[in-house]
């Protein structure tokens, strides 16, 4: 990170705002990223693991169901992982407003 340091337009702070990260989304969506991104990650794990053991004892059928696993899991977890995302931002340290970053 740079040492950008802007003047605060709420409270005219001179210097006072610089460079942060905060969370994009409110905590109830950011407690269902955590809801969905959880089991993704125990589906994918699990659809590596079928995938390994269907190939062992050749189903061709384990295969095609790990790999939906697999997939759909993958989906759910990139939703899950665009909810607990944050943002860059200039926050004052005098009185916590909040400018966001281009």
């Amino acid at each position: 990170m740079s040492n950008v340091q802007l003047d605060c337009s709420a409270c005219k702070e001179e210097k006072s705002m610089e460079e942060t990260k905060v969370k994009k989304f409110s905590r109830v969506l950011r407690v269902i990223g955590y809801i969905i991104a959880i089991p993704s990650a125990i589906g994918i794990i699990f659809g590596i693991i079928m995938l390994e053991a269907g190939a062992a004892f050749g189903g061709a059928i384990a295969d095609s169901t790990s790999l939906f696993i697999g997939s759909v899991s993958l989906v759910g977890g990139l939703i899950g992982w665009l909810l607990l995302m944050k943002k860059k931002v200039f926050k004052c340290s005098n009185c916590g407003f909040i400018l966001d970053r281009a």
